[in-house]
């Protein structure tokens, strides 16, 4: 839908985009892709860094980014009038402290366990294993800072919707895509289980605030991911032999999204 791509018959493929970027390209082709239609170039291709990019100019041109439901949790404003801001000045520091020594590494020893777990056929070779023991040390971590306060900083900010949407996406697909729950000190998942109850009750909260935008079944899309980590070995290295006894599948049944949905919903009050 978007310049030079935008009506062209046929199927858009990101790698594209990324070759007309830089054609000598030897990167790992990723999304989310924030890419300037004049210039036909990448901005960036981190999700942090397109928060904090659409947040600054969304209110630099006088508006809000942030989604309608959140806008009454915003207590902070930003510099242009009354502007509600995931990124108030008075907080980036402290956000980009929490983000760069709890949400950042979280994220990241999840994802580099999860791909090499997929990626050696579901062995669990020393990175896989120290990435999860990483990630449980951090969930505990949360655990306990959300036993003591309702946000990860001050007020709501754009690195509680960045843990929201990662916690989100470990109990749809990655405990089980991912094999985490062979991890050592696995306890449970956040929202189907109670051994989590503050994140539970932060997730659920911050959920309430975002739901319009989050979109469940494009986190199970990365249920496929097996199959063409599969499809490209066979395609580029020719390997039959070992091809033929790689484990392309999911461990078990991906879970339920009506009982996270209704693990979502927060609880009714009774008199």
């Amino acid at each position: 839908t978007c310049s030079p791509w935008k009506g062209r018959d046929g199927p858009f493929w990101l790698y594209e985009a990324y070759q007309l970027a830089d054609p000598l390209c030897t990167t790992d082709i990723s999304v989310p892709v924030l890419w300037d239609t004049e210039t036909y170039k990448i901005v960036s291709n981190d999700s942090w860094e397109i928060m904090k990019l659409l947040s600054d100019a969304a209110n630099d041109l006088g508006f809000c980014s942030c989604p309608k439901d959140a806008l009454e949790a915003i207590s902070k404003v930003g510099e242009n009038g009354n502007i509600p801001n995931l990124f108030p000045e008075n907080l980036k520091q402290d956000i980009e402290q929490v983000h760069t020594s709890l949400v950042k590494p979280f994220f990241d020893s999840l994802t580099m366990a999860g791909f090499e777990y997929m990626r050696n056929g579901h062995i669990e070779t020393q990175q896989v294993l120290e990435g999860r023991a990483k990630v449980i040390m951090v969930l505990e971590e949360l655990e306990d800072i959300l036993g003591e306060r309702r946000y990860l900083v001050k007020d709501l900010t754009g690195v509680d919707v960045r843990l929201c949407l990662c916690l989100l996406q470990l109990d749809v697909c990655y405990w089980d895509l991912f094999g985490m729950k062979n991890s050592v000190g696995y306890k449970g998942t956040i929202l189907t289980c109670d051994k989590y109850p503050n994140l539970k009750a932060y997730t659920r909260d911050i959920f309430q605030l975002v739901k319009s935008v989050v979109y469940f079944q494009g986190f199970w899309q990365l249920s496929q991911m097996p199959r063409a980590i599969h499809f490209t070995r066979q395609a580029y290295l020719c390997d039959e032999a070992n091809n033929g006894n790689m484990n392309c599948g999911v461990e078990g049944e991906m879970p339920s999204l009506h009982t996270i949905v209704a693990a979502l919903k927060l609880p009714t009050c009774t008199n």
